[in-house]
């Protein structure tokens, strides 16, 4: 049921689909850059496959917003950030 949901909703535009999984809460939004459900919530999540399908302008606006999130996240930005820590450590611990 799951693939078959995340096939349906690819095919309608939608980035991903994803449960309430603590690990995305560091950037998913529910309602704006995606659509989640409580884990093992199968009514919920057939009701984000539905919210994608019957309103078009949500399954837009959380695409585009999935999108620019993803952005903040790329290799370069993090590897950015991981590097400003580090010489952070660093210069601490010569301090």
């Amino acid at each position: 049921m799951v693939v078959a949901m995340q096939t349906l909703t690819r095919r309608l535009g939608s980035r991903s689909r994803v449960s309430g999984v603590e690990g995305y809460r560091e950037y998913a939004r529910n309602r704006v850059n995606c659509l989640l459900a409580p884990r093992d919530d199968l009514e919920q999540s057939l009701e984000n496959v539905k919210s994608i399908v019957l309103h078009p302008d949500i399954a837009c606006s959380t695409s585009e917003a999935g999108i620019e999130t993803a952005k903040q996240f790329s290799w370069e930005k993090t590897a950015g950030r991981v590097r400003k820590t580090y010489s952070s450590i660093v210069r601490e611990m010569g301090n």
